[in-house]
């Protein structure tokens, strides 16, 4: 899913569970957004060089990490009742379904297992993945969510 779905979807989300502190807003990006910057180490790391960049924004090629599999929620349970705060759980549980709706290589059970899943219900840069973020956008400002 593209990082602008992924910002008006956790603002959205945000409003309407009534966040007010900075800190529960920057959890709320932190698990929401932010935790896609792992793209840029795997990219540097495993496809910069070898001229599989292409494939790589394609989704063609694995890049993601542990942070953004099913697998994380037994680490992310504890740190939410740690916190005693459900917001780490709530914007990254909705992080990862907005990613398993695209297309793309998931690892749901990576490091444990290789098993892995190419389809969603989009396709990878596809237009219905453009349009859902000014369709999110619009459903927010007319208080449909």
């Amino acid at each position: 899913m593209i990082i602008t779905t992924h910002v008006i979807a956790t603002i959205s989300i945000g409003k309407l569970l009534g966040i007010q502190g900075l800190s529960d807003w920057f959890l709320a990006f932190l698990f929401g957004v932010l935790i896609d910057v792992d793209h840029l180490k795997i990219f540097r790391s495993k496809h910069k060089h070898n001229g599989d960049w292409m494939r790589f924004f394609n989704r063609e090629l694995p890049m993601r990490t542990f942070l953004q599999e099913p697998i994380s929620i037994f680490w992310l349970a504890p740190l939410s009742i740690y916190l005693n705060n459900p917001i780490p759980m709530i914007f990254w549980s909705l992080h990862v379904f907005m990613d398993y709706l695209v297309d793309g290589c998931k690892k749901p059970f990576w490091p444990i297992s290789n098993f892995t899943l190419k389809e969603g219900m989009l396709p990878a840069n596809s237009f219905y993945e453009f349009l859902l973020a000014p369709v999110t956008f619009l459903l927010f400002f007319l208080k449909v969510i």
